[in-house]
């Protein structure tokens, strides 16, 4: 047990200091250290993009507004409270352009999630099977609501604690549960209708 309270206290430890050399970095900014953005751009880049590409499906559209969310946030970096943790004012700014963004270009072809997918050598019928199934699944997953969808993904698939995806909705860490779990049965439901449908066919 003393063990464990020691690998704890020093990951606590770990968290301060980062938290306090971010609070410092942002402080140099405000003082005019623009350079100094470059640390902060550095420590949120991959999961700043992976909020945009959530919502916008599209990885040109998401490194768009990634670029553009940065430098909203330096524009504005003179007015943030150094009392808050910065991740989630800078998430919550890269979620409002994505979505602004998505509003303006409904209907724009997304990438499809079979890239994610592993690839290997199988037969034409398991290879038509997959290729059904992944587009499907991507239609369920587009038929979410809005939120339920940006909530499933950036928790699921990207690590974002309920918490933190709440911070950058604007809602509460129950809501969000709540999205995940709406979001979890719609999911459930559809893939028992496309493995019946599957099942037909190929049957």
């Amino acid at each position: 047990m003393k063990g464990e309270r020691d690998k704890n206290g020093v990951r606590t430890l770990a968290i301060a200091a980062t938290a306090a050399d971010e609070t410092e970095m942002i402080r140099r900014v405000q003082a005019g250290d623009a350079p100094a953005f470059d640390g902060l751009v550095r420590r949120h880049l991959n999961r700043a993009f992976s909020v945009a590409y959530r919502v916008l499906g599209n990885q040109a559209d998401a490194e768009d507004i990634v670029q553009e969310s940065f430098l909203a946030a330096l524009d504005h970096i003179g007015s943030f409270d150094l009392g808050r943790p910065f991740a989630p004012w800078l998430y919550r700014i890269t979620l409002n352009r994505a979505l602004s963004l998505l509003e303006a270009r409904r209907g724009r072809h997304t990438e499809s999630i079979s890239e994610y997918l592993a690839s290997g050598h199988e037969s034409p019928l398991l290879a038509a099977t997959r290729a059904d199934l992944v587009t499907q699944l991507q239609g369920a997953i587009e038929a979410l609501p809005e939120r339920q969808r940006i909530s499933i993904q950036l928790h699921e698939v990207d690590g974002f604690s309920t918490e933190e995806v709440a911070e950058m909705l604007g809602v509460s860490p129950g809501t969000v549960r709540w999205h995940i779990h709406q979001a979890r049965r719609q999911l459930r439901r559809a893939m028992r209708s496309i493995h019946d449908d599957l099942g037909a066919e190929y049957g």
